[in-house]
């Protein structure tokens, strides 16, 4: 028994001795890659001068390459791979001749070692140190200097600092004195390394979880001007043009990219203290628990900090070491952006609507909308070390793409070859006739009582499913116009005039000059008045200028002759109505509903307004009959409806103004 025990003792101590051996290891090899060994030249009075504006020539070469190299995204020399292709860098000049080259490309892992960036830095040094040198021509009045052989540098990309050595024995002759000098060493205070570090982990963090395609699509998905998905009861179309749509979401990259933080770096600080974020997640367990057991409003927290999504949403943890350096993302327009909508028409993104019969109210009325995106954009990353160079500073930068493809992250750059091309920048819209054409809008204005030319119109270019915006309506040699050439393959091509204030028109092009009439449009505040109608004694009683809590009027009105219609929904916090400042003739449909179901209304058509009837109103009464007793049986239900479609009361219950 007592000479196991002394077999486990030896085994103990053996193991005890490996573990310090391999610690120790460890340890001098962090002591080489971290900080080398200060290393002790000696170097002769006589030669100190020279010996010193080498040290100085090498310290700021290397500064140049390292300033370069983190300028480059590691690169000093940007691979022909990189330089002969356009897409695969960020162009920071119309030349590009000052790039950021991509560290992700087309499925491949482009970010450089640190020992290429050392062999990058080494090349640098190598050939451009002797432009600092000048052959060491301020001292050969001095000495007789000959060089034993060619200098070679060597670098070290250490924890704190970048460490550059020169070996480059001189023999130098002065006053029959001969001295021989060789190794030089100038130290930068950069921490390249933790750099690189931080922008690897960053690179790596988001080709495995697509962050930025996923901050792309939510970004998008919550912006209300941006279309993506949704359904909505009403029944005037929705459009958009791609090319809104493309500098909305350039826009909002522009100010949200900036947000970002990458954890463990030196950022601007949360509002709150990281325990009340970490709350946040048990609380929302808590609060699904209550859910799950019934609850209909479950306990909130506490405390929610002000930037809550910011520290879930806009937070990267890609397991870098505490650092104090700082790191930030950003994106320019200028930058360029590949976007495209899928379905577009000549550019413009639609809503499909469905409707019935025109009689028919609102709530019968879908509009309908999904667009899927392709997304190609770049984004820059910046690590800065504001401690370098003795306070000077350091910025190390690298860039990657973006890529979403039909709505969903895409880190397999899908390209150009896939990539579907925006319709207005289709061969159509571009080949115009060489002949300019004259077109204008009129209509009445506040300023003036018979129709003028109208400014700020926009004309959009219709040719059966092709759509080309031409412009806006301008001052031009005393007229309001635009002269524009307009695309020639198309015979008598339909030219579309929208101003806000007034009825969308249209006119066809069938020479030089075209002009469009449109009508102004003047909005009015809505009331409802109900005026209950006894369907027992045939009588009306007194009108009643307040909707009850469980009743609601939905109303329709259409002009005749084209497809203006309004929908209206009240009480509402928006409740306005346009009318022509013109003699026209409307259809009126109002359904009166107290619980969701109908107990009366107003139906009418042909019912003419012109401007003398509201001159200088600024609300329209819609008048409604209530029938009574309410219509709770199917025979009373019928018979509402009947003197809703033939009754005698569409005069009586005729809109009125003040």
């Amino acid at each position: 028994m007592r000479k196991k025990r002394a077999q486990v003792t030896i085994f103990i101590i053996i193991g005890i001795i490996l573990l310090l051996s391999a610690v120790f290891v460890g340890y001098l090899i962090y002591r080489q890659t971290a900080k080398p060994v200060e290393e002790a030249i000696i170097v002769p009075e006589d030669v100190k001068p020279v010996h010193e504006f080498i040290t100085t020539c090498l310290y700021q070469t290397s500064k140049r390459g390292v300033s370069l190299i983190g300028q480059q995204a590691g690169f000093a020399y940007v691979p022909a791979i990189i330089s002969n292709t356009y897409e695969a860098r960020i162009n920071l000049d119309k030349k590009g001749v000052f790039v950021i080259p991509f560290w992700y490309y087309e499925g491949e892992d482009r970010t450089p070692s640190l020992d290429f960036m050392q062999k990058e830095l080494q090349r640098y040094v190598y050939e451009h140190l002797d432009e600092c040198l000048g052959d060491l021509e301020a001292f050969r009045d001095q000495y007789e200097i000959v060089e034993k052989d060619d200098f070679l540098p060597s670098v070290t990309i250490a924890e704190e600092e970048v460490v550059v050595r020169l070996k480059w024995p001189l023999q130098l002759t002065s006053m029959e004195r001969t001295t021989f000098i060789e190794d030089y060493v100038s130290r930068l205070d950069v921490k390249l390394k933790k750099a690189h570090e931080i922008a690897s982990k960053v690179m790596k963090f988001e080709n495995d979880y697509t962050f930025f395609e996923n901050f792309t699509i939510n970004s998008m998905s919550v912006d209300a001007e941006i279309p993506t998905d949704d359904l909505r009861f009403e029944c005037k179309q929705r459009r958009w043009h791609l090319d809104d749509v493309k500098k909305r979401l350039q826009r909002i990259l522009l100010y949200n990219l900036p947000i970002v933080r990458v954890e463990n770096t030196n950022y601007i600080p949360f509002v709150a203290k990281r325990k009340y974020y970490e709350r946040l997640v048990d609380a929302r367990e808590d609060m699904w628990e209550e859910l799950s057991e019934g609850a209909e409003t479950p306990t909130p927290p506490k405390y929610t900090p002000s930037d809550g999504i910011e520290f879930f949403k806009y937070r990267i943890d890609a397991g870098v070491r505490p650092s104090d350096l700082k790191a930030s993302f950003d994106y320019q327009p200028a930058w360029g952006m590949r976007l495209s909508a899928v379905p577009n028409s000549g550019g413009w993104l639609k809503s499909n609507t469905g409707r019935g019969d025109r009689s028919m109210i609102g709530f019968f009325c879908i509009n309908q909308w999904h667009f899927t995106y392709d997304i190609i954009y770049p984004i820059r990353m910046t690590i800065k070390d504001d401690s370098a160079f003795a306070g000077e500073g350091f910025v190390f930068q690298m860039a990657f793409p973006v890529l979403v493809n039909d709505n969903i992250p895409e880190r397999k750059y899908f390209g150009v070859r896939q990539f579907r091309t925006v319709d207005f920048d289709k061969p159509f819209c571009a080949v115009t006739g060489e002949q300019a054409v004259d077109i204008r809008a009129t209509g009445f204005t506040e300023a003036s009582p018979i129709e003028t030319e109208l400014d700020n119109v926009l004309f959009t270019y219709r040719c059966l499913t092709e759509e080309c915006m031409l412009g806006e309506s301008v001052a031009d040699e005393g007229y309001y116009r635009l002269r524009t050439t307009v695309p020639t393959a198309c015979i008598n091509p339909i030219v579309v005039a929208e101003k806000e204030g007034y009825l969308t028109a249209e006119g066809v092009l069938k020479g030089s000059e075209l002009t469009i009439p449109m009508k102004k449009v003047r909005p009015f505040d809505v009331e409802v008045v109900v005026h209950p109608y006894n369907s027992y004694a045939e009588d009306w009683n007194p009108p009643r200028y307040q909707l009850r809590s469980a009743e609601k009027a939905l109303v329709h009105v259409g002009l005749q002759g084209t497809s203006f219609d309004q929908y209206l929904e009240f009480p509402s916090n928006a409740t306005v109505l346009e009318l022509v400042e013109g003699k026209e003739k409307y259809d009126i449909d109002i359904t009166l509903a107290s619980l969701d179901n109908p107990v009366g209304g107003y139906t009418a058509r042909n019912v003419e307004i012109g401007y003398a009837d509201f001159a200088d109103a600024d609300t329209i009464e819609l008048h409604v009959f209530e029938y009574v007793p309410m219509p709770t049986t199917e025979q009373l239900k019928m018979d509402m409806y009947q003197f809703m479609i033939t009754g005698n009361y569409t005069e009586k219950l005729r809109p009125t103004f003040r």
